[in-house]
């Protein structure tokens, strides 16, 4: 191999000089950093929307359940699957539904997952017909913090 044929090789070699991976470098670091908070709002949105959902499934079985035992349709069969005893008046059916509580309705809804994070929930307690388990999140205030020993005729008003 002659000097010219050296000379034409060593300039022929295909490469990245040091400056053009330092750019291409910070290119990415400039798309990660507009990226990452645009992705890090949807995470929270998301989880804000499947909390909201969850408390209205929440409101909407324990209106239910409440409803139910305090007319007296619930099966015998159910009752006891809840640990309940079956009234023999309509006084103790009323007094059973006021005194049923957020863990039987999970229970009964099968909704026993969001027994961990019940306590982001509240409850606004604006009367019989307007009250309703909602999701609050940390930065919303409302009438009660909602925990699993509360009481359905605490959030709803009681049955007479």
């Amino acid at each position: 191999m002659t000097l010219q044929q050296k000379i034409h090789a060593k300039n022929s070699k295909k490469g990245f000089t040091l400056v053009e991976l330092v750019v291409v470098i910070a290119i990415l670091a400039i798309l990660a950093a507009v990226a990452i908070p645009m992705v890090t709002g949807y995470i929270s949105s998301a989880t804000t929307s499947a909390r909201e959902s969850d408390a209205s499934a929440l409101n909407s079985s324990a209106k239910g359940l409440m409803a139910t035992v305090a007319a007296g349709t619930m099966s015998d069969t159910e009752m006891s699957s809840l640990g309940l005893s079956v009234p023999t008046t309509q006084a103790g059916w009323n007094s059973l539904a006021n005194s049923i509580t957020i863990d039987t309705v999970l229970t009964y809804a099968g909704l026993e997952s969001l027994e961990e994070s019940i306590t982001d929930y509240g409850y606004i307690n604006g009367g019989t017909s307007s009250a309703e388990i909602v999701y609050t999140g940390s930065t919303e205030s409302v009438d009660a913090t909602l925990s699993t020993t509360t009481s359905l005729s605490t959030i709803y008003g009681s049955v007479s």
